[in-house]
Order: C-alpha cells, then structure tokens, then sequence
C-alpha cells in the first residue's frame, strides 16, 4: 500500500503539471537535503602558541633558628632556606645582620639585653657569614627546591658577662638575587 500512493504520487506529478509545482519543490528540497552530506567537509586550521618564562627565584619557607645558651659553652644550631629558581638561573643568597647588629656580628634582643650570635656557610663553622663581606652564597636554579643551610653559633667569648635568662629574639633577612 505505501508503494502504492508513492506511485500514485509520481503519477500525479507527471500527469498535471500545474498542481505539481508545489509537490516538485519538496521533492527537491528532500533531494537537496539528502544529498547535502555528501558534500559537507571539514578544515583544519593552526595556531601559534608563544610562552615566555620569566627569570625568577622564591623563597618557599619561613624558616626559624632555635639557640640554646647556658653561660658554660658555645651553642650552636641552624636553619634551611629552601629557594626555588628557573633551572640554570645562577643567584646569590644573603643574610642581612639583624635587628640587632653590633659591627660584623648579629644580636638577638631582650629588653636592655643582648645574646651575640654568628652565622656560618658550613657545618664545620669555619666560613663565617659576616654582616658586610663573606655572607652570601651562590648557586644556580635546578627548577626544583634548592636547600641553603645556615648555621649559627652563640660563642661564650662573645657574650662576656653572661647575659640573664630569658628569651631573647632577632629577625633576619634573606635576600635571593639573580
């Protein structure tokens, strides 16, 4: 039955062509829409992506430095500053003097009293990093956390007469440059 009036409908096209006029113009469109996808395509386009990295270097931590004296003996202790620069970036890290400096020393303060302490590049104690020549420390940037290690030592010949008992404290700078 369906064949039937498809067939009946292509008659009636083709027999009365006045009436057909509207018929024709689906059957075009139809057409056209069924052949539409046979020409449909595509394109690929490209683009340009540009990046700059900055030259850079951070600080990651906060660290602090814990020194315990009792009057008898030289006390040391140390502290990390872990820095992070662009991979091959050479820098150069330092250590202000304090809030306290008294000439190439460093002093932590409480009240009217001072604890004298020094600070060094390496474990053994022997490259001191005075206030104004030799406290810096230079490196280049693996892209990673690279570890600066302080080390402080509170000399008994430094704090003559022994300073009371308390808590004392000072604030440092470190400073990164590139």
């Amino acid at each position: 039955m369906a064949q039937y009036i498809q067939t009946e409908a292509i008659i009636n096209i083709n027999a009365n062509k006045k009436r057909s006029k509207p018929m024709r113009k689906i059957f075009i469109s139809l057409a056209l829409l069924a052949t539409a996808s046979l020409y449909a395509g595509s394109t690929t386009g490209s683009t340009t992506v540009n990046g700059t990295a900055e030259q850079a270097c951070s600080i990651s931590n906060s660290p602090s430095l814990a020194l315990g004296f009792t009057g008898f003996s030289d006390s040391t202790g140390n502290f990390n500053v872990d820095i992070v620069c662009n991979s091959g970036l050479a820098w150069t890290a330092s250590v202000d003097g304090g809030s306290n400096p008294n000439g190439e020393v460093r002093r932590a303060v409480n009240g009217t009293d001072y604890l004298t302490y020094r600070l060094y590049k390496d474990a053994a104690m022997t490259q001191e990093m005075a206030i104004t020549s030799g406290n810096t420390v230079t490196g280049s940037g693996s892209g990673g956390t690279d570890t600066i290690n302080v080390y402080a030592k509170v000399v008994l010949a430094d704090n003559t007469p022994t300073p009371p008992a308390a808590t004392y404290s000072d604030t440092l700078n470190v400073t990164i440059s590139w």
